[in-house]
């Protein structure tokens, strides 16, 4: 009875079984670091940089599925090696300017201004060149951070290193320090609650099913409102909108996942298993699921669909039939997708047989209702598609099954192919062939021209964006790190610990203003609430080592469970983690016994006055983060925004293109066979697959980038923020169309046989999407340019959108014939084509927004006749 009442408020909160073992999983290391600094021995070893290791045990990010914790700790360990290094030149170049710069005979004072330039010098550059990658590779943050730690740490105390020795002893310390916390975190993360990143692929595919179903579930509230509309009374615009908006909202997590999906099967291929299911069974089931995620995609569409905004009418009568079927193969399609989910939760349950579930026919139709209804045939065929695909899903999640009952399981090793350094060597699949010219620079014709393109590009990337922030970043950091190379204040920088103002100075700066003006508020809340609970942490016990131990552990789960709750704040939540371990780790540290020469020269504070300067120190951190992240020049989240605008709009004239291609190669037979690598459907289905999940993950980012915009700084005139998201939709939507053609066109591998193929030939070949016309890609081309440049727009560009596509049925179904209708190859035509009206109305929202933002040329009285065509009066 009493599991039964703490059950519910737990769950209600998130708190499940295995969540709770994570938490445990996440705190274990940390505290394992904390309390073995207890022992005399291992505080003499790590000298006085013992809480470091607890600190690099959180910064390793051991939650992580196993492939993916295991390559940043690895690419972790090889930075901090590598920032050891670095540490040690820095101290052995200090020692040489000190050697050379005093005069002999005279006694040996502490500080050496020459030592303290050279020190100062390599911090800059160290804190630099870090700061530029890790705004390059923001994927590998965690690693750099570790990395500008250990040299901020070890360069800042380079001043008062006076021997070689001391400098050798100073940084095997700190890297002792990191590397145990590396092999604790390591050790955890393999034998306690061991996640695979295999296990987490299968885990994200099954949440991607659940979301597939609720977005199914959605589409039919919304045919349920319109028939309820069209049968009794009119349905409330509030609950349409609503309903509108939450397929949207769906539908763009949907995306996400599947793009984190990608993501995580690239890891899961990289990792050593023991099991029976292999790279290849995984690619698999990703291939199913992106099949039932196009046609659900496209029929995330449906409220933008003329038919649901009717009103009630004789005439919408006759669609109630249609309806209905709809609803049937909804409930259907649901169904199949509650069966896949059992399947694809663990792999492992029993088979069933669905012989006696509805199949849904779609072809007691009349053809005359079709012809009245091309946006029905388009729901239609998808739900067709959609529950072939769920079937398809389901019946591969059933043979893995039974090929996981009837092998044993072995070891199974990654291939060359997806091992990232073999990568490069190894290409299963020849590239699509591309060319991009320079039009400053023609093709190198030698060895010479060669090296000097590869040299001119690496100085180019000087200049980038991303070296100007670690620019930026080291300003900030000196602002407060030349405290440590002064005569006059070096003392003080050691005595108070203000390195760790410095340390927390690189963590706190974001590449745009509104992300800083975000985390300065929100990292400053979380370090507070840290210090109070670090308060409790040691008072609670009243400063007994036992007990100090045990509620930091408590307090280390309660930061995982953050962290698992609110994955979108983890910066910020192991920020207060870390706070958490420098307040109790040096007051823990400073009780044990060691010797003399070890003692740390930090001057000793209790608790409820470190605390105080620890905040202090980490407030004026975050200030000056937040400075200079705004000074001299922002960079503000609507340029970023507007840059990655213009992006998207050029990702998605080559997606046009490509798809284009693809359904030229289908009607005239010239994909071949897709097996084969070298056939040209192959190439360029991976060449449309490239460019669609870089604009699905290019969209993601956008949306993130656009709830910044607010955050920022804005003066003058008020960002457009509405426009922008109304192009990001209309990319969104016009990317979901593209995407149904690409999938509808799959059946067009026969179409030579189809007595309908002249007619649909004829219709192609009148299309915007025929090889031969290029006006949809040059519309998105010119809308880029025109974002990217300001400049204004053509009046007399040739924009699609003013010639919408023909109706297909009404002008030739009569001439195909009824019988036609049942040829599913002659029925995704007829759906290529809706879609196609669609993705041309996208098309024409964004050249209207755009037009708004950058405006029209305007030539005058002159130059708007010859727009017009009148020529008398001058030529343009």
């Amino acid at each position: 009875m009493l599991y039964e009442t703490m059950k519910r408020p737990l769950l209600r909160v998130g708190l499940t079984g295995r969540v709770f073992l994570l938490m445990v999983r996440g705190a274990l290391p940390p505290t394992i670091a904390i309390a073995m600094y207890r022992s005399p021995k291992v505080a003499t070893v790590y000298g006085n940089f013992g809480f470091l290791i607890a600190l690099a045990s959180i910064l390793s990010l051991h939650l992580q599925p196993r492939a993916r914790f295991q390559q940043n700790i690895a690419l972790a360990t090889l930075l901090t090696c590598l920032a050891a290094a670095v540490s040690t030149l820095s101290h052995f170049a200090g020692l040489k300017a000190r050697k050379h710069t005093e005069v002999l005979g005279e006694t040996r004072v502490n500080y050496n201004s020459s030592a303290s330039v050279v020190n100062a010098i390599f911090l800059c550059f160290v804190v630099w060149l870090v700061s530029a990658l890790r705004a390059a590779w923001p994927m590998v943050t965690i690693p750099f951070l570790v990395c500008t730690i250990y040299s901020i740490v070890a360069i800042t105390n380079g001043p008062g290193v006076r021997s070689e020795h001391s400098s050798l002893v100073l940084c095997k310390q700190l890297l002792l320090c990191y590397l145990t916390g590396f092999e604790i975190s390591m050790a955890v993360s393999l034998l306690f609650f061991p996640t695979t990143s295999r296990s987490a692929f299968i885990d994200s595919s099954h949440r991607f099913v659940v979301q597939c179903r609720d977005l199914c579930i959605k589409e039919r509230d919304i045919l349920k409102a319109t028939r309820s509309r069209g049968n009794s009374e009119e349905a409330s615009e509030d609950e349409y909108t609503s309903q509108a908006t939450a397929i949207k909202t769906s539908a763009i997590s949907m995306l996400g996942s599947m793009s984190a999906l990608r993501e995580e099967l690239s890891y899961a291929k990289q990792e050593v298993a023991f099991g029976v299911y292999t790279s290849d069974d995984m690619e698999n089931l990703l291939h199913r699921l992106e099949s039932l995620m196009i046609p659900l995609l496209g029929l995330s569409k449906i409220p933008i669909f003329s038919i649901l905004h009717w009103p009630p009418s004789k005439h919408f009568s006759p669609f109630a039939e249609l309806i209905s079927a709809m609803m049937l193969s909804f409930d259907h399609i649901i169904e199949e997708l509650d069966h896949a989910l059992q399947h694809t939760a663990v792999l492992k349950l029993i088979d069933r047989d669905d012989d006696d579930s509805p199949k849904g026919d779609l072809k007691v139709l009349c053809p005359e209702l079709l012809a009245e209804a091309e946006e029905h045939l388009y729901i239609l065929c998808l739900l067709q598609s959609t529950s072939a695909a769920t079937q398809e899903l389901s019946t591969f999640a059933r043979s893995q099954l039974v090929k996981g009952g009837g092998q044993r399981s072995r070891l199974i090793f990654p291939r060359l192919a997806d091992i990232p350094f073999f990568s490069f060597f190894v290409n299963r699949d020849p590239p699509y062939p591309s060319t991009v010219l320079d039009p400053e620079h023609l093709p190198p014709r030698n060895a010479v021209e060669k090296f000097g393109n590869i040299l001119r590009r690496a100085l180019s990337s000087l200049g980038s964006d991303s070296f100007k922030f670690g620019l930026r970043i080291v300003a900030a950091t000196m602002s407060i790190g030349i405290v440590a190379f002064l005569k006059s204040t070096q003392h003080f920088f050691v005595e108070y610990r203000v390195v760790w103002a410095v340390v927390m100075i690189p963590i706190s700066m974001s590449p745009t203003a509104g992300t800083a003006i975000y985390g300065f508020i929100g990292r400053a809340l979380g370090v507070g609430v840290a210090m109070l609970l670090a308060y409790v942490n040691w008072y609670i016990v009243a400063g007994r080592a036992g007990g100090v131990v045990v509620f930091f552990f408590i307090s280390m789960m309660l930061y995982y469970f953050l962290i698992l709750k609110y994955p979108r704040f983890i910066v910020l939540f192991i920020l207060a983690a870390a706070n958490h371990v420098l307040i109790i780790g040096y007051e823990l540290q400073v009780s044990v016994k060691v010797p003399a020469e070890i003692v740390s020269p930090q001057r000793y504070f209790p608790v409820y006055t470190l605390t105080p300067y620890r905040l202090l120190c980490v407030l004026a951190a975050l200030f000056i983060a937040f400075i200079f992240n705004v000074f001299p020049a922002q960079i503000s989240e609507h340029k970023i925004l507007r840059k990655n605008v213009v992006t998207s709009l050029t990702l998605l004239a080559s997606y046009s293109s490509s798809v284009s291609a693809t359904l030229d190669q289908r009607i005239r037979g010239l994909e071949r066979d897709t097996h084969q690598a070298t056939s040209p459907g192959r190439l360029l289905k991976a060449r449309r697959l490239e460019i669609l999940f870089k604009e699905l993950t290019l969209l993601t980012e956008m949306r993130q980038i656009s709830t910044m915009v607010p955050w920022e700084i804005s003066l003058g005139g008020r960002f457009p923020k509405s426009s922008y998201d109304r192009v990001v939709d209309a990319i969104q939507t016009a990317v979901a169309f593209l995407s149904v053609i690409a999938y509808i066109s799959q059946t067009f591998s026969a179409f030579y046989q189809l007595p309908s193929n002249r007619l649909v030939r004829d219709a192609y070949s009148a299309s915007l999407f025929h090889h031969t016309s290029n006006e949809i890609a040059t519309t998105l081309s010119l809308l880029a340019l025109s974002l990217s440049a300001d400049s204004p727009l053509t009046p007399g560009a040739q924009i699609p959108v003013r010639r919408l596509p023909q109706r297909f049925i009404p002008s030739r179904i009569k001439v195909v014939g009824a019988d036609a209708l049942g040829d599913p190859n002659l029925e995704a035509f007829l759906v290529v084509e809706v879609a196609g009206a669609q993705f041309v109305r996208s098309l024409e929202v964004m050249v209207r927004t755009v037009r708004d933002l950058v405006g029209t040329v305007d030539f005058g009285e002159e130059g708007q006749a010859a727009v017009n065509g009148d020529t008398s009066m001058g030529v343009v």
